[in-house]
């Protein structure tokens, strides 16, 4: 029982590229453009010499390999998402005649963001790896710029919380292109570099509807609230700015534009029994109870395993008028009124329940529901228990994200595909079961279901082939050369060439010698080679990543 997972993280990063790319005009539009503006290490031009270069990196700029001396001027924020944030400075003076950016870039990985980076080891070093990215770009495009090969980055405070701070050192960056599914960076042949002049930055940024002053956003002093979107110092006990006394600051979905806002709010005490003068008292932030004035917002009828009216947020309401129940329009959407709680020893663990948190809205404690999905077909225990890949149990286990972990729910000769449903393995999973090709007969296949036996395609193709897999042979003679064109139905796929020899041929890294993964989804490969030696080779269609995979068509032809 073996199985395939899920990988979707380099489609969000190509995402989140052209999602901050858009960004880029928006936000050097509001930055300084003015070639003489004053950096935040205050410097000024007089210390650049900013002799230009040609194509092959000869710039007369004073740096011993002809590199472009420039310097970073005001700072701006290029744009953030659920997965990186990205801030830009104008490079002065211009570099060949077009204008370029610094841009910092960093991507949540299970890393440090506060510290000193050597930005040019490491994952770092390249593109499609990098967790602070220092790289350089031309207006909105991001397939070929200027990327970091020396350099020290040093932040003093987490930049996800929109505060750029600390300094840049030593930065060499080289002309590089952004190519294949990682996004990696690729060194242009004689292209030219820049060398960055050492900046020092502090800068807050607010987000976009912040009314009130930039400084005042996140500052560590006070909650100020009434400023459009919540101020993250309102989820911290810190004295609170624009509520009467007697008020809370609490989050507030704001349905229009997706955000939440900060509002004021009456604050109660459910343990207390300070009850409110108006509506009912239910749970704010930071376990500060807010008394809640739209009838609309509480089904007054409602108890604890009954269904809520429509639109209800809160149910089970007491004769003190205090909310001990929630409508469940959050997990399982089933509008079921389920107790409060605050942790999961609060609800009934031996029913496989846990204590859901609202965490995108107010109030941000939470109710007790089922740890499982609602789609969820095996027993509530088998759910993310840590020890097995459950598979066909009507939705993903996240434990299948974990390899390691044994399948339960297929069979031996099945694999779990996507942690949710098992299928059967393809009878040439492997070389040694390879299916025979006949030159000019087409045939059709499928990688659905096939284990990840080949993924160390490199140097053959630009990135490791992570992907189900599965192989064909033919049989050459010395000199005759071979093309394979392989068609997929909507996935993107690759193909790589093995051996000579016999099927333990495949085993060795070395042993490839052809392949090709340049393009898109949906669009045909081919690879050609002419044989040196005869034999039998085996051509093996692959894919970048576990997540594609499907059905295909190969054709290939031998001349002479």
């Amino acid at each position: 029982m073996r199985r395939h997972g899920p990988n979707a993280f380099w489609t969000m990063r190509a995402s989140t590229l052209s999602f901050l790319g858009a960004l880029a005009v928006l936000s050097t539009a509001c930055g300084d453009d003015d070639a003489t503006a004053d950096t935040d290490a205050g410097t000024n031009d007089a210390s650049i010499d900013g002799g230009g270069s040609d194509a092959g990196g000869n710039g007369d700029a004073g740096d011993p390999d002809g590199c472009i001396a420039v310097r970073a001027t005001t700072w701006t924020l290029e744009g953030l998402d659920d997965v990186s944030i990205g801030y830009l400075a104008r490079l002065v003076p211009e570099v060949d005649g077009d204008v370029y950016d610094l841009s910092i870039q960093f991507y949540r990985y299970e890393t440090e963001y506060v510290g000193t980076f050597d930005v040019s080891t490491g994952p770092d070093s390249n593109h499609e790896s990098c967790a602070h990215c220092v790289q350089a770009w031309h207006g909105t495009d991001r397939s070929r710029g200027f990327f970091v090969t020396e350099g020290t980055l040093e932040l003093t405070s987490d930049p996800f919380e929109m505060r750029l701070a600390g300094s840049l050192t030593g930065a060499r960056l080289i002309e590089v292109t952004i190519e294949g599914p990682t996004l990696m960076s690729v060194p242009v042949p004689d292209g030219r570099c820049l060398v960055v002049e050492d900046v020092e930055f502090d800068r807050t940024f607010a987000p976009e509807g912040w009314t009130c002053a930039t400084e005042s956003w996140h500052d560590g002093e006070t909650c100020d609230c009434g400023c459009g979107p919540i101020d993250p110092d309102c989820y911290e006990d810190l004295p609170i700015e624009g509520c009467f006394p007697g008020e809370v600051c609490v989050g507030v979905p704001n349905q229009e534009i997706l955000r939440i806002d900060g509002a004021c709010k009456e604050a109660c005490d459910r343990a207390t029994g300070d009850a409110c003068d108006v509506g009912v008292c239910s749970f704010g932030p930071n376990n500060v109870d807010v008394c809640v004035s739209e009838l609309e917002d509480w089904d007054p009828e409602a108890d604890v395993g009954e269904t809520c009216a429509e639109g209800a947020g809160f149910c089970a309401i007491d004769e003190g008028g205090f909310v001990r129940g929630v409508c469940d329009i959050h997990d399982r959407n089933d509008r079921e009124c389920k107790p409060t709680c605050d942790e999961d020893t609060d609800c009934d663990v031996a029913a496989f329940e846990r204590c859901y948190t609202i965490t995108a809205g107010w109030p941000p404690e939470g109710f007790c529901s089922p740890r499982y999905p609602l789609d969820w077909t095996c027993s509530g225990d088998r759910y993310e228990d840590g020890t097995y890949c459950d598979c066909a149990c009507g939705v993903f286990d996240p434990d299948c994200y974990d390899e390691t972990r044994a399948v339960r729910g297929c069979g031996d000769d099945e694999t779990c595909v996507d942690g949710s449903a098992c299928e059967p393995i393809p009878a040439n999973d492997t070389c040694a079961a390879a299916i025979p090709l006949t030159p000019g007969t087409p045939v059709t296949g499928n990688t659905l279901g096939a284990l990840p036996q080949y993924a160390a395609a490199t140097p053959c193709v630009t990135s490791e082939q992570r992907g189900p897999d599965v192989v064909y042979s033919i049989a050459l003679t010395a000199g005759q050369t071979l093309t394979v064109t392989a068609t997929p139905s909507e996935h993107n796929l690759a193909l790589s060439l093995r051996g000579p020899g016999a099927a333990s041929v495949c085993d060795a890294t070395s042993s490839c010698i052809a392949g090709v993964d340049a393009r898109e989804r949906a669009m045909a490969e081919t690879l050609t080679h002419t044989a040196t030696t005869a034999g039998t080779y085996y051509v093996i269609v692959d894919s970048f990543w576990s997540g594609e995979y499907g059905e295909f068509t190969l054709n290939a032809t031998v001349t002479p």
